[in-house]
């Protein structure tokens, strides 16, 4: 006679659920002075390449025109890079202050959905109502599951269900995957 394993219990605070997060690196310490580090340098290599183009155009002292034109040729494609690693490094930090948002308004469309489905969604029920693709879908279900948001069960047929406790309803019978 096969034994019943216990059901795996899944809990979260009751006031506040874990946030999903959204498979990017956490922007920890060494990140941001990733960032800062990266600013100076493309701020101090464009502010020395306009000194010594500046330089170059008013002190031409002896050189010829084609040496300097190819210094400040040469001095301004260092300064655009510099400008470049600026402008790379102020789209990381606006992305990074972003991503908290966008994954509470990702957790919240995520809930709003299981609510329609009576507690309970497939990846294809989640892709349709949100009109995104089943593989996107499938990796917020399967955040929310690791975080204890959800837990995973599976229908007759073998389907992935995801429930979620706090908004079950009646639905299709799911199980855990060892009474199926």
């Amino acid at each position: 006679m096969a034994e019943d394993k216990p059901t795996q219990s899944l809990t979260t605070h009751p006031t506040r659920s874990p946030p999903l997060e959204l498979n990017r690196p956490r922007d920890g310490m060494l990140a941001r002075l990733k960032r800062v580090v990266g600013t100076l340098v493309g701020v101090s290599a464009t502010v020395f390449s306009a000194l010594v183009i500046l330089g170059a155009v008013i002190n031409r002292s002896g050189d010829s025109l084609a040496t300097t034109i190819v210094g400040c040729a040469i001095f301004t494609g260092f300064g655009v890079a510099g400008a470049v690693l600026v402008r790379r490094m102020l789209r990381q930090q606006a992305n990074s202050e972003a991503a908290p948002a966008l994954a509470e308004a990702i957790r919240q469309r995520l809930l709003a959905t299981a609510s329609a489905h009576q507690g309970r969604l497939t990846v294809a029920e989640l892709a349709a109502a949100l009109t995104i693709a089943p593989e996107p879908a499938e990796r917020v279900l399967e955040q929310a599951a690791q975080s204890g948001v959800a837990r995973l069960l599976f229908s007759p047929e073998g389907v992935p269900v995801y429930e979620f406790p706090g908004l079950l309803a009646a639905k299709a019978e799911a199980k855990e995957p060892w009474q199926l």
